[in-house]
């Protein structure tokens, strides 16, 4: 658990080292501020349902480390893909409504959504990816997938 959370530590520093470069930028931005956050929550809610899934498939016996990657599990990739593009693509139409109700300065809609839907799609083949290998692995060493993916 331990090496998780320094790992965690470390990618988060470098986050912030990252932000605080480009503040200038941030600053004439400030609609993109807003958009930061629904896609970070937005990749945590998707990865954490789609390992209860996995998890539930893997309790009733539909997915097993040894089957591999079968088509339960690809449907549920799939599902949990179209939701995460969906939620980027929700995300950028409610960050531009917030930005041009209260008046911030935003990037225009179409930059919106790229950039929403470009981040989501990335996020989301990474997340589910993970997830799976996350799922399988606890699972191989006989830990309970629900309590590793959630």
């Amino acid at each position: 658990m331990a090496p998780l959370l320094i790992l965690y530590i470390i990618i988060s520093l470098a986050a912030g080292g990252v932000f605080s470069r480009i503040t200038e930028i941030l600053s004439q931005l400030p609609g993109f501020l807003l958009l930061i956050p629904a896609l970070m929550a937005m990749k945590g809610h998707v990865s954490a349902s789609y390992g209860a899934r996995l998890s539930t498939a893997y309790h009733l016996g539909i997915i097993t480390p040894k089957t591999g990657f079968n088509t339960e599990a690809i449907e549920n990739a799939k599902a949990m893909f179209f939701l995460t593009v969906l939620s980027s693509v929700f995300a950028a139409i409610v960050v531009f409504f917030i930005t041009a109700v209260f008046s911030i300065s935003n990037m225009g809609f179409l930059n919106f959504l790229i950039i929403s839907f470009s981040a989501g799609t990335i996020a989301g083949l990474i997340m589910i990816s993970f997830s799976y290998f996350v799922a399988m692995t606890s699972a191989r060493l006989g830990l309970d997938p629900n309590n590793i993916t959630a």
